[in-house]
């Protein structure tokens, strides 16, 4: 389920949102869960479940008790609602509004890979993590970014590894193997150069220039000192990406770099957005 990266995007997510706020003031009891991780383990008096889950608002609830063993009917995501329009599930507070529209634009982005895993041992629980993308009326679409414990799948979109990784942050409590042989490893941090292919350009032998993209005029060139430009190349050299951070564009505020030969010849264009690389799939975060 790839979609590209469109403007579109942003107008689909603040439709969804207008739409959250507007469903919450008609029926207040049930609010559609957009993101959850759970931990299950089968005991004798029942099931201990741990769960962590975002709804549409933006709202973060919290469970951590026995329950009985469930129809299994029912999706997760549903139980869930359930437990909070029962009172059952703790509210551990909410994103702001910018949080919630980054949160949504991985969402609207993440690739569906299935959901096989493999077993790992026995007797430990297993965790799950999903993703709920909700289109107009159509069925609701889960899509699994996790599996730890008993059982372990990874779903490897950058936007599912970046999603599971946003759970477990913040619900650090909710039991997990993420990061050993029994749960996802997430996004494996690369170097910029490796990441953006750019191993064949000699960068002691290129000519940095650099632009302001902004919304109305367009693209802005400014002078870049030798200091400056060497700063550059140093950053691209040294820098790594260590995960995606969302999967959304802007139309301005972003600086580029333009990598060239010493005749002027283009190689390659690096473009940041306050510290985040931008590509045409989105931003990842950067590290040096």
């Amino acid at each position: 389920m790839k979609k590209s990266i469109q403007m579109i995007l942003a107008v689909i997510l603040m439709a969804v949102l207008l739409s959250a706020v507007s469903l919450a003031a008609e029926e207040k009891e049930t609010q559609r869960i957009i993101l959850y991780t759970c931990y299950q383990n089968v005991l004798p008096d029942g099931v201990a479940l741990e769960a962590g889950c975002v709804d549409e608002e933006g709202n973060l609830w919290i469970y951590s008790g026995t329950i009985p063993d469930r129809d299994h009917s029912v999706p997760m995501d549903e139980y869930l609602a359930t437990l909070i329009a029962e009172g059952t599930m703790t509210n551990a507070g909410q994103m702001s509004w910018d949080d919630l529209f980054e949160l949504n634009s991985l969402i609207f982005s993440v690739e569906d890979q299935g959901a096989e895993t493999e077993a790992v041992f026995e007797g430990g629980g297993a965790e799950s993590s999903y993703a709920v993308v909700y289109i107009g009326d159509e069925p609701a679409q889960r899509i699994l970014l996790g599996v730890s414990g008993d059982s372990r799948f990874e779903n490897t979109d950058p936007n599912a590894q970046a999603l599971y990784l946003r759970l477990r942050e913040l619900f650090p409590d909710v039991t997990n193997y993420f990061g050993g042989d029994a749960g996802p490893r997430g996004f494996q941090t690369v170097s910029l150069v490796e990441f953006m292919g750019w191993q064949d350009i000699d960068f002691t032998r290129v000519v940095i220039t650099g632009w302001d993209m902004d919304c109305e005029a367009g693209p802005i060139p400014f002078e870049l000192s030798e200091e400056n430009a060497e700063e550059i190349i140093q950053f691209i050299l040294n820098s790594h990406v260590t995960g995606k951070a969302n999967a959304t564009m802007v139309t301005g505020g972003t600086t580029e770099y333009i990598i060239s030969d010493e005749n002027g010849n283009y190689l390659a264009a690096l473009e940041l957005y306050e510290g985040l690389l931008v590509r045409n799939d989105g931003m990842y975060h950067l590290s040096r």
